[in-house]
C-alpha cells in the first residue's frame, strides 16, 4: 500500500508517493530523480541519524514524520553491517527491565514514549525527534545518542553536527516530542514518568495490572494505573491535600506507606494533564493559589471571586479593590466586623468528613511491596551485568540506562555492551538506538 512522505530537501518540503517496502538506497534514487541530482551526494537523516541504504521505509517508523534529505559532495560512509530490521525511535532512557530488543522476557511487551497530546486531547504514545538548537533544523547527527531523561530534556547536553546547507555549523542537539497519532508540527509534552508496563507490575491501589503505569521516584518505585491515579488526583485536589513544595511546585505524592513515598512528588506538572480540561484548570487555580497564600497574601472570599490580594501587616480589614469589592475580616474571611471572630464549626465539619474519600487511597502494605517496579530478581541482575573487557580488570558493569556505550566505573575503559569489543564508530553507528 502507497503512502505519501513528507521529505525535507536542502530546506524545502515535498510529497513523495512511496512503499513501505522501499530501501532508502530506493528512497534517495526517486528524491535524486524528482531534484535533477546525483544519488551518490545524497544524505537521509531521521531522529539524529544518517539512515543505512538497505533500512526500508517500513522497518524505519516514519509514519507521520519528515524526513531530511541534505546534498553532500563526495560518497556516504555507512557500515553495511547494520540490522535493517532495528526501529529508529526505540531508544531507552530509564531503568527499564527489558532485553536488548526493547522487550520484556515474560510478558513479550515493548516499551514506548509517552506525550500528552494538546490536539488529540488525550494520552498518546510519543515520536522522539532531534534537531540543531541554532537553526531549529531536522538534518542534525548525533555524535552520541541519548543515555537518559536528562540527555532529552536538558538543553545543550547532546553534542553533535548540522547537516543543513545553510552553513549553520551547529553542534547542539535539541529533542523534541510529536504525538506518534496524527501528522503535524505541533510539538507536545513528555511524560517521563509514565511506562509501558512491560513487567505487569500491579497497581498500589487496586491491585490490576494495566498496559500503561505511573512510576513514583520513590526508592520503591511504586507504580499507579491511569484511572487510579486520576481519581486520586481529583480527591486529594478537591480536598485541598496537594502540597506547594519549593522545587515541584503544587504537586502530589506517591500514595505509598514507605517513609520516602511521602517526599516523592510529581515533578512535571503536565502529568496533571490526564484529569481532563477542567480538574487540569482547577490544578492551575489552586496552584497559583497556594501561591498567594504562602507570599503572604489573602484570597478574596467573594462569591466567584477569588482575586489574590497582599495587605499590609496586621491590617485585619481587607477591601478586594480589583475583584468584587468585597470588605472582608482577614482573620475568618467573613464581612467585616469589630470584635472577636466567630469560630467556624461547619467549616471544621467539612474538614473532617473530607478524610473519608481519602481513605479509599491508604495502602495496604500487601499493596505496599506488590507495587515495587524496581523489584529484581537474580536473573536480571544476571542479565543486566557483563564483565568490563578490559582483562586488567574485568569487573561486573551493570547495564543501568538505554546506552549501549558503557564506561567502566574502575578503569574507565569505554566499550559495547552489545559487541563487548572497545567503542568504535562502527558501534556508535549500529548501536545508538538498540536496546
Amino acid at each position: 500500500m502507497s503512502h505519501d512522505v513528507t521529505v525535507n530537501f536542502n530546506g524545502k518540503s515535498f510529497n513523495l508517493r512511496s512503499q513501505p517496502s522501499w530501501t532508502i538506497a530506493q528512497l534517495k534514487h526517486e528524491i535524486a530523480r524528482k531534484k535533477n541530482v546525483k544519488t551518490a551526494g545524497i544524505k537521509i537523516i531521521f531522529a539524529g541519524r544518517e539512515l543505512p541504504d538497505e533500512l526500508t521505509l517500513g522497518n524505519a517508523e516514519m509514519n507521520h514524520s519528515v524526513i531530511h534529505a541534505v546534498q553532500k559532495s563526495g560518497q556516504i560512509s555507512v557500515d553495511a553491517t547494520y540490522n535493517a530490521n532495528d526501529g529508529l525511535t526505540k531508544v531507552k532512557l530509564t531503568q527499564d527491565d527489558e532485553d536488548e530488543d526493547g522487550e520484556s522476557e515474560q510478558s513479550g511487551k515493548q516499551s514506548f514514549f509517552f506525550v500528552y497530546c494538546k490536539t488529540c486531547k488525550k494520552l498518546t504514545r510519543g515520536k522522539l525527534r532531534c534537531r540543531c538548537s541554532n537553526c531549529k533544523e531536522g538534518s542534525f547527527v548525533l555524535s552520541q545518542g541519548p543515555n537518559g531523561w536528562d540527555d532529552v530534556l536538558i538543553k545543550g547536553r547532546m553534542q553533535g553536527q548540522c547537516e543543513s546547507n545553510t552553513n549553520c555549523q551547529g553542534k547542539t542537539a535539541e529533542f523534541y516530542f510529536k504525538c506518534g497519532e496524527h501528522h503535524g508540527r505541533d510539538e507536545q509534552a513528555p511524560l517521563s514518568m509514565l511506562k509501558s508496563n512491560i513487567r505487569n507490575i500491579p497497581c498500589i491501589t487496586c491491585s490490576e495490572i494495566s498496559d500503561v503505569i505511573l512510576v513514583f521516584p520513590c526508592e520503591s518505585k511504586h507504580t499507579i494505573c491511569e484511572d487510579c491515579f486520576r481519581e486520586y488526583c481529583v480527591t486529594y485536589l478537591s480536598e485541598r491535600r496537594f502540597v506547594q513544595t519549593e522545587r515541584k511546585g503544587y504537586t502530589i505524592a506517591c500514595p505509598g506507606n514507605s517513609d520516602d513515598c511521602r517526599a516523592a512528588f510529581i515533578s512535571d506538572p503536565h502529568h496533571f494533564r490526564l484529569l481532563g480540561d477542567e480538574q487540569y484548570e482547577r490544578f492551575q487555580t489552586f496552584a497559583a493559589e497556594e501561591c498567594v497564600l504562602l507570599a503572604g497574601g489573602v484570597l478574596c472570599p467573594g462569591r466567584g471571586c477569588g482575586q489574590g490580594i497582599f495587605p499590609p501587616q496586621g491590617r485585619r480589614r481587607v477591601t478586594c479593590e480589583h475583584g468584587c469589592g468585597l470588605v472582608f475580616c482577614r482573620n475568618c474571611s467573613r464581612p467585616y466586623h469589630e470584635g472577636e471572630c466567630q469560630s467556624s464549626e461547619a467549616t471544621a465539619g467539612a474538614s473532617a468528613s473530607g478524610n473519608t474519600a481519602a481513605n479509599r487511597f491508604q495502602v495496604t502494605e500487601a499493596n505496599n511491596q506488590r507495587a515495587r517496579w524496581n523489584e529484581q530478581s537474580e536473573a536480571h541482575i544476571k542479565k543486566s551485568t557483563k564483565r568490563c573487557p578490559n582483562t586488567k580488570c574485568n569487573v561486573p558493569v551493570e547495564k543501568n540506562a538505554g546506552c549501549n556505550h558503557m564506561t567502566c566505573s574502575r578503569c574507565g575503559f569505554h566499550w559495547c555492551w552489545i559487541c563487548r569489543v572497545p567503542w568504535d564508530r562502527k558501534c556508535q553507528r549500529n548501536h545508538w538506538f538498540n536496546h
